[in-house]
């Protein structure tokens, strides 16, 4: 090997350790922003919390799955009858 390859090796050697060692240290991390608060609810997450408590007997003992389905289809239902209620 002549010398500009070694002096070649060498610089890729440097490069590569300064790599590693801010690797190990961690660059600082973009802070986050501060949260405001919760979230205000989405319509379906508030007519979903409604019917749980209207059908809350109705619905005993059934598997949260099967729930969900039950308010998803009510909500489509829900969806349709407002959507033909702007149509006047």
């Amino acid at each position: 090997m002549s010398d500009s390859d070694i002096k070649k090796l060498q610089k890729q050697l440097e490069i590569l350790e300064t790599k590693v060692s801010k690797m190990e240290m961690g660059e600082p991390k973009k802070k986050r922003k501060a949260p405001s608060g919760p979230r205000k609810s989405n319509p379906f997450m508030d007519f979903g919390k409604e019917m749980r408590a209207k059908n809350k007997d109705e619905w005993k003992g059934k598997p949260a799955p099967e729930i969900a389905k039950l308010i998803g289809k009510l909500w489509q239902e829900k969806k349709k009858e407002t959507a033909g209620d702007n149509d006047d």
